[in-house]
């Protein structure tokens, strides 16, 4: 019952809507891997997404400012503690956040992605895409709502990584007759 009580404080904390993105992101890469079913991992990643924001919600609707701390206390510094806080202006750009964020998700995996016949390199490609889409998404949500500069950097350098990570793999746009990439945005 403990477990299920800590699991649940931390569901409802500040972190809720990252580790909903996070649980999101692994269970469309497994999906990709094991099963290779397009439809189902962007239907994975539009609940996470949807989950994301009702919880996101949920935390605006709290009586008090939700919180979520944690000691953290490295070998060669003082100690510290890291902080994620949803006030109003978190909650603000998170959703900001969520709505584009949804938005990349939606383009991703429904969008043209996917050709008549893809190779199993372009559905490889495509399921680690909406994988880091929704990684990056829930490090940009983290990074948000960080409450002090230790939880600031650390976000964002996990943020940068998955951003880096994200723009390796991302799906080659295809080249028209001159030469170009046709940009839709």
């Amino acid at each position: 019952m403990n477990l299920l009580t800590g699991i649940l404080a931390l569901i409802t904390s500040p972190l809720g809507p990252p580790i909903t993105l996070l649980i999101g992101a692994v269970l469309v890469w497994t999906i990709g891997r094991v099963l290779h079913r397009p439809q189902w991992q962007s239907a994975v990643a539009l609940t996470s997404w949807l989950l994301a924001i009702w919880l996101t919600v949920l935390l605006r609707l709290e009586p008090v400012v939700p919180i979520f701390s944690r000691p953290w206390q490295p070998f060669v510094m003082g100690a510290s503690q890291l902080l994620w806080v949803s006030d109003g202006w978190n909650w603000y750009v998170s959703v900001l956040l969520l709505l584009l964020g949804g938005v990349a998700i939606l383009l991703s995996g429904f969008g043209g992605q996917y050709v008549d016949r893809p190779s199993y390199q372009d559905r490889r490609r495509a399921t680690l895409t909406l994988s880091a889409h929704l990684g990056v998404l829930a490090t940009a949500l983290l990074f948000v709502g960080s409450g002090n500069i230790l939880t600031v950097t650390l976000t964002w350098v996990l943020m940068d990584i998955l951003v880096l990570a994200r723009n390796a793999i991302a799906p080659q746009t295809r080249q028209d007759e001159n030469g170009h990439n046709p940009s839709w945005l």
